[in-house]
């Protein structure tokens, strides 16, 4: 299906994630940023590590957001450091370990504007692999997670 602006109304965070490469329509580019800049979220990963498709979606972030925006989120961001649930380990899935050079922080990168961080990208795959494993698959669901289709 189509994404079309219209299907991200009301969506908080949404969740792009896929193994092939993908090429956004100018009308889907636009939906993209239209929906962060009315402050929704979006949650982009690799599926099973997938160079290609993580290529393309920083590719098509860059084109979105503009080059140079998409950077690692530092060990210091408040993101790992809620003093409430504060992350003070990272672990890494076996097939992971193979294809990460630091595998003692976290290599997630984010597209901040003004003080928000409205991209979460990462090329290890978030959703599968490590939020379902966690339990923390339930919780994007309950936070009403619109899965992104390619055409």
């Amino acid at each position: 299906k189509s994404l079309k602006p219209d299907h991200l109304d009301g969506v908080k965070i949404a969740h792009l994630t896929g193994t092939g490469k993908i090429t956004f329509t100018a009308q889907q580019r636009l939906a993209l940023k239209s929906f962060v800049d009315l402050g929704g979220t979006l949650i982009v990963d690799a599926a099973g590590g997938s160079t290609v498709f993580a290529d393309s979606a920083e590719s098509e972030l860059d084109t979105i957001f503009g080059a140079g925006k998409l950077k690692l989120i530092p060990i210091t961001d408040p993101v790992y450091n809620n003093p409430r649930d504060k992350i003070t380990t990272i672990s890494w899935r076996r097939f992971a370990l193979d294809h990460v050079a630091d595998h003692k922080h976290p290599q997630i990168k984010g597209i901040t504007v003004g003080k928000r961080i409205v991209v979460f990208e990462s090329r290890e795959d978030l959703s599968a692999g490590n939020l379902i494993k966690k339990g923390l698959g339930a919780l994007l669901i309950a936070l009403g997670v619109f899965l992104i289709e390619r055409p």
